[in-house]
């Protein structure tokens, strides 16, 4: 089995390109399995992001509670959550970083589980996270309010665009606004 270079950049490029090969995917799995790649780590998860290997979602679920990084955490809640559409296996773990994770010095973590709460909103319905949701969105401050009612604009179906400015609808998702249709959408989902 090749190993993996030292320069794993590299490699990530070759990843998002689909050109990395499956000698090379072993590599990077045997590395993350192993203590071989810990400096390397957050690199490695992201390749196993990008290709998705046979075995990759357990992979992943073993990183979700990665306390030396808490941004490998935040990127395994994030592809399981988003990028895979595989919310239900990380919905607890979720919940729980949403509330914070005394490991999670620097919120990485829970603003992972801010973003997936966000998408999984907008496939289903889902009282205790919607309640979760606008609690940390009515509680945020200058620093957060931005993220979390942006997640929130995308639990109630805001586009990229919207939230970005660029759509002509973009006035439509102030903070207040989105207040107002996720105190909507929880009383006619939740009550």
């Amino acid at each position: 089995m090749p190993s993996i270079p030292r320069d794993v950049g590299r490699l990530l490029d070759r990843s998002k390109e689909g050109s990395i090969t499956p000698a090379e995917m072993e590599a990077v799995v045997a590395a993350i399995e192993s203590s071989d790649g810990k400096d390397r780590l957050y690199t490695l998860i992201h390749i196993i992001a990008r290709t998705r290997p046979q075995g990759a979602e357990a992979l992943l679920l073993r990183h979700l509670e990665y306390r030396e990084d808490p941004q490998v955490a935040a990127l395994a809640l994030t592809t399981l959550g988003v990028q895979w559409s595989r919310f239900d296996q990380v919905r607890g773990f979720a919940i729980a970083a949403l509330d914070g994770l005394t490991w999670d010095a620097f919120s990485d973590v829970q603003d992972a589980a801010i973003g997936v709460a966000g998408e999984a909103l907008r496939a289903r319905p889902d009282c205790e996270l919607l309640e979760r949701l606008l609690a940390l969105a009515m509680n945020s401050d200058k620093w957060t309010a931005g993220h979390r009612y942006g997640a929130l604009a995308r639990a109630l179906g805001a586009s990229q665009q919207e939230l970005s400015g660029v759509s002509p609808t973009a006035s439509e998702w102030t903070r207040e606004a989105t207040a107002r249709r996720a105190w909507a959408r929880l009383d006619r989902e939740c009550s």
